[in-house]
């Protein structure tokens, strides 16, 4: 593994050709999670949106048991790509009832009318899957949060800006995060399955 710091961001190569990346269509430049590569913590800055759906990527194809989520309105951090949601269903598949997937959001909305693959993953599995709503006192919340097995996070600063950090391995550094989800989630009100209010 070797690092780079190119105008202020900071590349991780892990090894695999480059010429492989750049001709692939279906992976964006950033970690790769089935690359295999060290268990010591990371810190990675994202500065822009590229970077920030692939640290997305990154720590979603890592979840094992739990997937938490808070933002604005999923959109920039596209949930609902094609790629992301693969992610989802493999994770849900690695083993069906247990793992579980938390968003809570301030304008559900959106979702309903805008991620198709998301709500064909509630269809798929509902059980596993639980959507909430901010509820007023919650609103002046600006951050985004994806917390993966309180290990993994990406950490978005504002939701009007993709500046932010990645932190792989570093159940540590998360935990403040985690427990700042918790008590986003203890703040926000449970919503219909997608598909319900889609329909």
């Amino acid at each position: 593994m070797s690092i780079a710091i190119v105008n202020g961001i900071t590349h991780i190569d892990l090894g695999q050709d480059m010429s492989q990346k750049n001709h692939s269509t279906d992976q964006k430049p950033g970690i790769n999670a089935k690359e295999e590569d060290s268990q010591e913590p990371q810190e990675i800055k994202i500065f822009g949106r590229v970077e920030m759906q692939s640290g997305l990527l990154s720590i979603l194809q890592r979840a094992r048991n739990s997937i938490s989520i808070f933002d604005k309105d999923l959109e920039d951090l596209q949930l609902d790509s094609a790629a992301s949601a693969e992610a989802l269903r493999q994770f849900f598949q690695k083993m069906p009832g247990y793992c579980k997937l938390y968003i809570s959001v301030h304008h559900p909305h959106i979702l309903e009318r805008r991620s198709p693959r998301l709500v064909e993953l509630t269809r798929c599995y509902g059980n596993s899957i639980e959507l909430r709503e901010t509820m007023p006192m919650a609103r002046h919340i600006s951050d985004t949060l994806v917390i993966v097995d309180n290990t993994h996070a990406l950490i978005r600063f504002h939701f009007d800006s993709p500046r932010g950090k990645i932190l792989i391995n570093d159940s540590r550094s998360v935990r403040p995060y985690s427990l700042k989800f918790e008590d986003v989630w203890k703040q926000s009100e449970t919503l219909p399955p997608l598909y319900t209010v889609s329909m």
